[in-house]
């Protein structure tokens, strides 16, 4: 199976660890290691639609987005809020 790559769309994604970002409950693969290190500078121009692991809301975020990284993936919130429970205790959310 070929799946376009979402920083390069005319380039195919490689489907391994290596290739993969993790945004909230979304998984990217990208097509090089050249455009994972684009994807990640402004992951949420890439991302589309995204779930806020604490209060389950579907959002599109932007660079003002309340983000934070934890570990390899990284989540973006509806609010500081959200974000700030998270940060709490991400394993009650992180699988949400």
């Amino acid at each position: 199976m070929e799946l376009p790559g979402i920083v390069h769309p005319q380039a195919v994604a490689v489907i391994d660890a290596d290739h993969r970002v993790r945004v909230n409950r979304e998984i990217f693969y990208l097509s090089s290691l050249a455009a994972k290190r684009e994807f990640l500078k402004a992951p949420h121009q890439f991302a589309g639609g995204v779930t806020d692991p604490v209060t389950g809301h579907r959002f599109r975020p932007s660079a003002s987005s309340p983000r934070l990284d934890v570990g390899d993936a990284i989540y973006y919130f509806t609010s500081e809020r959200a974000r700030s429970a998270f940060e709490r205790d991400p394993n009650t959310h992180a699988n949400r």
